[in-house]
């Protein structure tokens, strides 16, 4: 009822400044052992947002409500409180007929974040539904137990392969494309951060998985390990550089710079040179996260005989800025580029007001004010 939505909202909003009274969590949950539909779903939502444990219990009781609405705003509930209590129906509803309530029972566990979930969170990475399997793989995430690692790398490697057999859209009657709610696009966009979440335990083995023989293993492997940021690491990244494919290229030398330490610096120019439209701006970047150690290398790099090489590092030194490497930009504003290959890209020197850049008409490397 909309009496009960705006009571249940009040009570939410007034908890976040001043003590709830007994009485009114009494009465919410009185609304969700005997509300309608709506009050029970909106009792769940206010007795989460105000954290009292004397709500777990009835909140695992609304566990088994016959509204599946019910039923996954009530976990959504238990993982806002975070109380050990729930953790166990959390973990039977994960076999809840409804595939929205087995994501939000997921997610619960993973705010709890208490290990007794895991293994059956590792068998939830094989549910039959994306969303379900990346909420385990969050939760597992959470928990910082690195029995987790492998077990969504697997899963990684399995929505590949299903990936490569399925269309990611659909066509709706109206005749519009539509993204398929199924397609298994968000497992593969967070992999690295919930692997990340798990943090030191996790990078023995995604130092391994840098030579997984499934590309997307090997580059959410580094995206994951960059994001850690442990130095044990950088020598298998720096050998990551050299991946079969562009995307391990990319992916390990983002991590390089995430990780910021000097001794990448030498292989990151290097890879410069690398023929991959997509792995040079990774590199770019890298290298302006390291930032001002860079900067001599990259000067270095502006007289290079690879034209490609010699633009990059110019965008590079632009980012990072500073007078010591306008300077270099500036004197390099005459030096002939030998490279027949028309480029057209514009590179702002941030900071400075300079531009660099290479017209195919005359194949110079200029600065202009």
């Amino acid at each position: 009822m909309r009496s009960s939505l705006i009571f249940a909202s009040l009570v939410a909003l007034v908890a976040m400044v001043m003590p709830v009274t007994a009485y009114e969590v009494d009465g919410l949950i009185d609304d969700l052992k005997y509300g309608s539909s709506e009050d029970r779903v909106n009792a769940a939502r206010a007795l989460g947002e105000i954290g009292d444990a004397r709500a777990v219990d009835p909140l695992i009781s609304t566990l088994k409500d016959e509204d599946s609405l019910v039923r996954s705003n009530a976990s959504i509930a238990l993982g806002e409180i975070g109380d050990g209590r729930a953790v166990d129906p959390l973990i039977e509803i994960l076999n809840d007929k409804e595939w929205q309530v087995r994501r939000e029972a997921a997610i619960a566990l993973g705010e709890i974040g208490d290990a007794r979930a895991v293994g059956r969170l590792i068998e939830a990475l094989k549910d039959e539904h994306s969303w379900v399997r990346t909420a385990a793989a969050y939760a597992l995430g959470r928990t910082g137990d690195a029995r987790g690692v492998d077990p969504i790398l697997e899963a990684l490697r399995d929505e590949v392969q299903t990936e490569t057999h399925r269309s990611h859209t659909r066509v709706g009657e109206d005749g519009r494309i539509y993204l398929d709610p199924e397609a298994p696009i968000g497992f593969r966009l967070f992999a690295p951060i919930f692997l990340a979440e798990i943090g030191e335990p996790a990078v023995d083995p995604l130092i391994e998985a840098l030579k997984d023989d499934t590309r997307e293993v090997r580059f959410v492997a580094a995206l994951a390990l960059g994001r850690i940021g442990d130095t044990r690491a950088l020598d298998p990244l720096i050998e990551a550089l050299q991946d079969e494919c562009s995307g391990g290229r990319g992916g390990a030398a983002i991590a390089l710079g995430q990780i910021g330490d000097v001794r990448a610096i030498d292989p990151l120019i290097t890879a410069l040179q690398d023929l991959d439209e997509t792995v040079q701006p990774k590199v770019v970047e890298a290298l302006t996260e390291i930032g001002e150690p860079a900067v001599d290398p990259l000067i270095e790099a502006l007289n290079d005989k690879n034209a490609r090489v010699r633009l990059a590092a110019a965008e590079a030194l632009g980012k990072i800025g500073g007078s010591k490497a306008t300077e270099a930009l500036m004197a390099a504003r005459g030096d002939p580029i030998q490279e027949k290959e028309p480029m057209t890209e514009l590179i702002s020197i941030e900071g400075r007001g300079y531009r660099v850049y290479h017209q195919p008409s005359s194949p110079k490397l200029n600065a202009i004010g």
